[in-house]
C-alpha cells in the first residue's frame, strides 16, 4: 500500500517585533488613561480642540450650539476609548494593528457618524466636499475690507455654484480617462502619458480658471470679483510653474533612457 505523502509545511506568518522604545510609550499613555486625573486633563484637552473646530461647522449641518456641548462630550469619549483599544493592542503582541485601525467605530469618521445621526452627517459630509470653496470665501474675505466682505447669503451661492463645477470638471475628465491635477482652487485634466501632458493641463487650468471668473462675476461685486481674479492668478502661476518643472523633469528622464 502507498505511502501517502506529509502535507506541507506551512510557513508561518512572520511577525514583526515591535519597538521596545514605543511599547514604552505606548505603556505610559495607557497607564495615563487608566489615572482618572490624567484622563480628564486629556479629555478636556480634546474637547477644547473639537469646541474650537466645530463651533463653526455646526450651523452647517444643522447642529444647534445648545447641543455643541453634547456633541463634543460624545466625540471626546469616543476618542478616548478609541485611543485607549488602540494602545491595549499595540501591547498585545498577537494583537493585528492594521485590524484595529480599521475595525468600524475606530475613525474619526465613524465617531462623527455616529454623534451627528444620519441626517447631520450626511450635511457634514456636503459641507466637507465643499471645503476647497470655503475656502476661496474666507481668503477672498481676508483680502477685502469689512464693507466689502462676502455676505454669508452669496458666499453660500459662490460656494455651490463652483462646486458643482468641479463636480462636472471632475466627471467629465473621468469619462475621458484623463488625468486631473489641481492648486487651490484651479484644476487641469489631460490624458495621461500624452506628448504634451503638462501642456495641455496648463492649458486646461487657464480655460478652468477662465470659466471660474465668468461664473462668479454674475455672482460678486467688481470689488470682490477683482479679489478672486487676483486669488485665482496666484493658484495658476504656481500650478503652471509645477507643471513645467514637471515636464523637464519627464524630459531629462526620457533622455537618460529612465521610464
Amino acid at each position: 500500500m502507498p505511502v501517502e505523502a506529509p502535507p506541507p509545511v506551512q510557513d508561518k506568518p512572520t511577525v514583526k517585533p515591535r519597538d521596545p522604545g514605543q511599547l514604552a510609550v505606548s505603556r505610559r499613555r495607557l497607564d495615563e488613561l487608566h489615572d482618572p486625573v490624567a484622563r480628564a486633563e486629556r479629555a478636556k484637552a480634546i474637547a477644547s480642540l473639537l469646541r474650537e473646530e466645530w463651533v463653526s461647522i455646526a450651523p452647517h449641518v444643522g447642529l444647534p450650539l445648545s447641543e455643541l456641548d453634547r456633541f463634543v462630550a460624545d466625540m471626546t469619549e469616543r476618542a478616548l476609548r478609541n485611543l485607549e483599544r488602540q494602545l491595549q493592542c499595540e501591547l498585545d503582541p498577537g494583537c493585528d494593528r492594521d485590524a484595529i485601525r480599521k475595525a468600524p467605530g475606530m475613525s474619526q469618521d465613524d465617531s462623527i457618524a455616529a454623534s451627528l445621526g444620519p441626517e447631520r452627517y450626511a450635511r457634514f459630509k456636503a459641507f466637507q466636499d465643499s471645503y476647497r470653496e470655503r475656502n476661496v470665501v474666507f481668503l477672498l474675505n481676508q483680502q477685502l475690507p469689512a464693507a466689502s466682505a462676502v455676505d454669508d447669503a452669496t458666499a453660500e451661492r459662490l460656494v455651490q455654484t463652483l462646486g458643482a463645477m468641479r463636480k462636472q470638471f471632475f466627471q467629465n475628465a473621468e469619462g475621458m480617462g484623463e488625468k486631473v491635477d489641481g492648486q487651490g482652487q484651479v484644476f487641469g485634466s489631460a490624458p495621461a502619458g500624452a506628448y504634451d501632458e503638462f501642456a495641455q493641463r496648463r492649458q486646461s487650468a487657464a480655460e478652468y480658471a477662465r470659466r471660474e471668473l465668468q461664473i462668479a462675476a454674475g455672482i460678486l461685486n467688481a470689488e470682490q470679483l477683482a479679489a478672486l481674479k487676483s486669488q485665482l492668478d496666484r493658484d495658476l502661476f504656481s500650478f503652471s510653474d509645477r507643471m513645467k518643472n514637471a515636464e523637464v523633469a519627464a524630459a531629462a528622464k526620457a533622455a537618460a533612457g529612465q521610464p
